[in-house]
């Protein structure tokens, strides 16, 4: 479900900063792509980590979702993004940071 979501959410972003004015195509729109692709990177990675690296790998997770909650917001405040989908993309990446808590916390008791 993590996966699926944090897909669709890049599929979705990074259609939307095609259509960014150039400004922002060169600078705050690499670094959203650049978050959105660590973070399916961490992903993929995942079912192949145990223990440990696993819990870490999730916390990297936990820092690309911050990372992208005020990119998304600074997409907004620029004006690159309307309000409806600020919104839209604010209430995703706030439902991936929730997964990858709850994650963590299952790790956490767990170990």
């Amino acid at each position: 479900a993590l996966l699926l979501a944090w897909e669709r959410l890049t599929s979705d972003l990074m259609h939307d900063t095609r259509r960014f004015e150039a400004s922002f195509r060169h600078n705050l729109t690499r670094y959203v792509n650049a978050a959105l692709l660590d973070g399916l990177c961490l992903l993929a990675e995942l079912p192949y980590q145990r223990g440990a690296e696993k819990a870490s790998r999730l916390r990297e997770l936990d820092g690309v979702v911050a990372r992208l909650r005020v990119l998304v917001r600074q997409c907004f405040m620029q004006r690159a993004l309307g309000e409806r989908r600020y919104e839209r993309y604010q209430e995703q990446v706030n439902e991936l940071g929730k997964m990858v808590g709850g994650w963590l916390r299952f790790l956490e008791e767990e170990g």
